[in-house]
């Protein structure tokens, strides 16, 4: 029988049960597919986070993502969280740029730490949005927001990844109550990893507030997400920009709210910089702490 350490760390939050929380698994190149799955299904976070050695010329270390019930190819929150812990342990340094081998391509992983206070900064791949009315009429039923004011200066959006519907009202978004297999099965037909709804509506919490629904990768609700709020910020950058402001370069800060309605708070920190009016880099950070460990034997 083999047994696997697994961290249960809790990102962008530094209280723990709060934020979203991921399992860690440090050395993970002696698993197969099967057993990280198999893993991550029990522990039933909405992911969790394998490390292995890199086989990417160029790359420091080899990262994969699951969810309770398949593989994924990109996770923000999950990335802070293992990175939190891979430099709290001391197999990885603290400052540098670490080259990071994923499903999504080489990515870059920066851990900051000032004091006492440790914030892994992940930088995703750009994205590339595309108008997709078509696909909100689609999903606007299941999803529950027929009825719901669109942002009429942003609009629906999607990347290769997720769908992007931004909300004009704040109240609008704790109303939302999905059907969830619906909302699925909608997804699956688009070849999306799911749905984050948002707005721009500011608070004292953030610069902008979201939900985000994934019921097709086995996460009805997930409670913060690093991957939906940088693309967010991204986009309202890139709203920004059309409208003059920003002088088209620079680098854009914003706070994202996520996770207050289900009663786990978290906050993502998100850069975005510009050159000649166009998106270069898009990076999420955030806060994390551990909030318990687990065996998990295997057979």
């Amino acid at each position: 029988m083999k047994s696997v350490e697994v961290f249960l760390v809790d990102a962008f939050t530094a209280e723990p049960g709060q934020g979203n929380r991921a399992g860690v698994v440090p050395g993970a190149w002696s698993l197969s597919t099967k057993e990280m799955q198999s893993i991550a299904a029990q522990i039933g976070a909405p992911e969790t986070a394998f490390f292995m050695k890199a086989t990417s010329p160029g790359a420091d270390i080899r990262l994969r993502w699951f969810s309770p019930s398949n593989e994924v190819s990109l996770c923000g929150h999950a990335t802070v969280a293992g990175f939190f812990q891979l430099t709290g342990l001391g197999i990885l340094p603290f400052g540098k740029p670490l080259m990071v081998e994923t499903k999504s391509g080489i990515l870059t992983v920066r851990v900051e730490k000032d004091g006492d206070v440790v914030v892994p900064w992940f930088t995703l791949p750009t994205p590339k949005f595309r108008r997709a009315a078509g696909i909100l009429r689609e999903l606007e039923g299941p999803l529950g927001t027929q009825k719901m004011p669109l942002d009429a200066e942003l609009g629906p959006v999607r990347d290769d990844y997720l769908m992007y519907v931004p909300l004009k009202r704040f109240a609008d978004l704790s109303k939302i109550s999905p059907e969830m297999d619906k909302l699925a099965e909608a997804l699956e037909r688009r070849k999306l990893g799911g749905v984050s709804v948002f707005t721009r509506a500011k608070s004292k919490d953030g610069d902008f507030r979201s939900r985000m629904f994934a019921p097709n990768i086995g996460i009805p609700e997930d409670p913060v997400t690093g991957s939906a709020n940088g693309p967010i910020g991204a986009y309202i950058t890139l709203a920004r920009l059309k409208k003059g402001r920003g002088k088209g370069g620079g680098t854009f800060k914003y706070m994202g709210a996520q996770g207050d309605l289900l009663g786990t708070p978290g906050r993502v920190r998100v850069r975005v910089k510009v050159e000649k009016g166009a998106l270069t880099e898009v990076t999420v950070g955030g806060r994390a702490v551990l909030s318990s460990r687990r065996v998990i034997d295997l057979p």
